[in-house]
């Protein structure tokens, strides 16, 4: 497989989880990446900040500051000093957005299940666990520069 293929199946990934997403974005007038933030902080058990949003779901910092604020602004995210760390704050999902995250929830679901239609389990395990070890050589070759 060439590069140019290998990039072109993960943006036909990323584009197909977004035609997923759309409705529920024009729904709520909300651009995807907020969704994909507030989707993020709902799914995610301890990683809470715009840093490690960043370097998870790698949304550039200049769009995860707009894009919590208007969360905020619109009542779906909290803000929350970290104990010990008057710099970093927690981003936590409000009331408000329990349904939105639900919705969202689902959609992921479904499309991960349709992704995986032809996939049997033995084939997922060896597909992610070649995942995590291209992700590791990935961050490998960043920290090289």
């Amino acid at each position: 497989m060439i590069t140019a293929e290998f990039i072109g199946i993960l943006k036909h990934v990323r584009d197909a989880y977004e035609i997923q997403c759309k409705e529920l974005c024009k729904e709520l007038s909300m651009p995807q990446t907020a969704l994909d933030i507030l989707l993020f902080v709902s799914n995610e058990k301890t990683l809470h900040t715009a840093h490690e949003i960043h370097e998870v779901i790698q949304i550039k910092p200049n769009l995860i500051s707009a894009n919590v604020e208007k969360l905020v602004q619109a009542g779906y995210l909290e803000r929350r000093c970290v104990p010990g760390d008057r710099r970093s704050v927690n981003l936590i999902c409000t009331e408000k957005a329990k349904e939105i995250c639900e919705r969202g929830k689902r959609i992921q679901i479904n499309y991960l299940k349709e992704l995986w239609t032809d996939i049997s389990e033995d084939e997922f395990e060896v597909f992610i666990s070649c995942l995590k070890r291209i992700n590791n050589r990935a961050l490998a070759i960043q920290k090289r520069r």
